[in-house]
């Protein structure tokens, strides 16, 4: 009977799998939305078919995709059932994985939830999607959790070879690592501009008041550079110089980590493809030539994890380095220094750390931990003593000003209701609803009146649950929508920076102090570029989106707690807290999670460690 119920299951399993590959979607402007999803023709009869892309999909594709499924289900079922820990680990994150793509393709169609509880059917229809890809992700995580990974852990070690952790190939990764990141610098030179960027270079020339709007640290330390700049006649050079100078930092930062994985008994592989990504991934020479705090916090963050690997693995003898004490401890602040949300993400982190080293290293830890909040205390005070304004712009209550934006356009609000949420605008509501835009609350949230905001908090707070109480649709609708992108693995976000000047209006004066040009023709940089515009691509272009990101991380974390490595499990607090401070951004972009790129493959790494990975001689760092 056991053996008829798997090849039923396994038929009905191919059955669902078969939907998330058929649906097609066409549009039609027919609503006031503008806009029709039209489902697969053999969900929804009335829908525009367009045949001659489909045609394919309706013959011997669909035999052959069904029976491969079946087949590969009738597999994957013997797996699952002797293997209970196998079956709840794998359904849990696939069915995670399933809601976050059909929910994800809601928001991208529609701006809301309406693709999925417009009506019944549509409901139906969504109900089968997430059945169809919990089955696929179910049967594709399980197949790696217990045939892939284990395999790949087996192949040769080959210790000696390269990467090692021989001084002659730490250089060379120096070298290297240089080679690779300056090429961009030949692309666009004197740096790759974002308009962060020239916003605080604006505060160092005068144009703009001195704020922590962005981290006034990243000021003060390009502050130099412009005065060099300036001195010898040409600002191109200063920021020029401070580049080369943020590379040479990220390459041996790079060598570093690379360097301390070699110290690891890890399959060859491993050891050569997290190489090769670190030296090829376009978008690590992109962010090396940009002089934006993206950058300096993403390596920060790189050194912060690499001392958890080294604490989770051996914390005895983690605390008897010196070097691995201080780097723990200059990252920290580097981390809080370099972006707002830094300083979030190192405390988010401590109460794990110190859980984790309860025993004999608490009070070592419990002092690391109190130094660090004392320095992030007097940190705010200096920065009140030199004069730095502090942000009033609504930052904070980016997700708020969405709310209320979304509401005050889709709702039909009461007199009373307008005039509560009226005394938390500058603007005229109808003005400030007119200018909502779903994925970016950087529309609405310099709308706020950040000052009666200050003096009325609690009132704002609650008039923002009466909200939430009074209208839960939008207001969810409103939250996914501004912060899909980090858990959509289709959200489309190209990383920023490489365009004109000319395309930072508000910034005509400051333009005129930089020269842009390409000195040669840099095959590479070329190649590079358009490899990170390859979003018709489909393979590649994940790659380059924040959601893809999220999935592999989210991926090691559960292939850890799976096997029960408890201890490298603490190098994921971090990783976990800048993705929920990023929820909280006024909208979803890519290098917002640049710390969880630079450390995704020290995450890789954590799926291949065991605790006898180590010999006699590796027993430190």
């Amino acid at each position: 009977m056991s053996k008829y119920f798997k090849y039923i299951l396994s038929l009905i399993a191919a059955f669902f799998s078969i939907f998330p590959f058929g649906l097609s979607y066409f549009w039609e402007d027919v609503s006031s939305n503008g806009a029709k999803v039209c489902w697969y023709k053999l969900l929804d009869n009335s829908c525009l078919w367009n045949r001659e892309q489909t045609e394919p999909f309706n013959n011997i594709f669909f035999l052959v995709l069904f029976l491969a499924l079946a087949y590969i289900y009738t597999k994957i079922y013997d797996l699952l059932i002797k293997n209970k820990r196998l079956t709840i680990f794998s359904c849990t994150l696939a069915t995670a994985f399933a809601v976050f793509e059909v929910f994800g393709h809601s928001f991208a169609a529609v701006s809301g939830l309406d693709e999925i509880f417009l009506d019944y059917h549509n409901f139906i229809k969504s109900i089968i999607r997430i059945i169809g890809y919990d089955f696929i992700f179910t049967a594709l995580i399980a197949f790696l959790f217990e045939n892939i990974i284990p395999k790949i852990s087996k192949f040769d070690i080959k210790p000696q070879k390269f990467p090692s952790q021989s001084k002659n190939h730490f250089l060379f990764c120096i070298g290297g690592g240089y080679i690779m990141y300056s090429i961009f610098i030949f692309k666009y030179w004197p740096m790759v501009y974002t308009w962060d960027t020239l916003e605080y270079i604006n505060q160092i020339f005068g144009y703009l008041v001195l704020s922590d709007h962005h981290p006034i640290f990243n000021a003060l330390v390009i502050a130099p550079f412009i005065k060099f700049g300036l001195l010898i006649g040409n600002v191109n050079y200063g920021v020029f110089l401070a580049v080369l100078i943020q590379i040479a930092l990220i390459s041996l930062t790079t060598a570093y980590a690379i360097q301390t994985i070699a110290k690891l008994n890890l399959p060859y592989i491993v050891r050569l493809s997290i190489t090769a990504f670190y030296a090829f991934y376009p978008l690590f020479p992109f962010q090396a030539a940009t002089l934006c705090k993206d950058t300096p916090f993403g390596y920060a963050m790189l050194v912060f994890v690499l001392c958890l690997l080294q604490l989770g693995i051996q914390k005895e003898n983690f605390f008897k380095s010196k070097l691995n004490i201080s780097l723990l401890i200059l990252s920290a602040i580097l981390t809080i220094l370099h972006r707002k949300n830094g300083f979030h993400v190192i405390l988010l982190s401590l109460p794990f750390i110190i859980w984790f080293c309860k025993d004999f290293y608490r009070k070592k830890t419990i002092i690391f931990s109190i130094s660090i909040v004392l320095f992030y205390v007097f940190w705010n005070w200096f920065s009140l003593k030199i004069g730095v304004k502090f942000n009033t712009d609504g930052e904070k209550y980016s997700l708020i000003s969405q709310q209320f934006a979304r509401i005050a356009k889709t709702e039909n609000l009461s007199n009373e209701d307008k005039t509560e949420m009226q005394k938390y605008i500058r603007c005229d509501l109808e003005k400030f609803a007119k200018n909502y835009h779903p994925e970016i609350a950087d529309h609405t949230k310099g709308s706020l009146n950040t000052s009666k905001i200050k003096e009325d908090f609690s009132g704002f707070i609650s008039f923002s649950l009466k909200m939430i109480k009074k209208y839960p649709l939008q207001s969810i609708n409103a939250f996914l929508c501004t912060t899909y992108g980090y858990w959509y693995i289709e959200y489309t976000d190209m990383p920023d920076g490489g365009g004109p000047l000319n395309y930072y209006i508000p910034h005509n004066q400051l333009v005129k102090q930089f020269e842009q040009k390409q000195f040669f023709y840099n095959p590479l940089a070329d190649i590079a570029q358009r490899i990170m515009q390859s979003r018709k691509i489909p393979i590649i272009s994940l790659f380059f989106r924040c959601g893809f990101i999220i999935w592999i991380f989210l991926f090691c974390f559960t292939y850890c707690w799976y096997r029960k490595k408890y201890n490298l499990m603490l190098i994921y607090s971090p990783i976990f807290a800048l993705w929920f401070t990023c929820l909280a951004s006024p909208y979803s972009t890519y290098r917002y999670i640049f710390g969880i790129m630079t450390s995704l493959p020290i995450l890789f790494v954590t799926i291949f460690i065991n605790n006898n990975n180590f010999t006699k001689n590796q027993q430190t760092f």
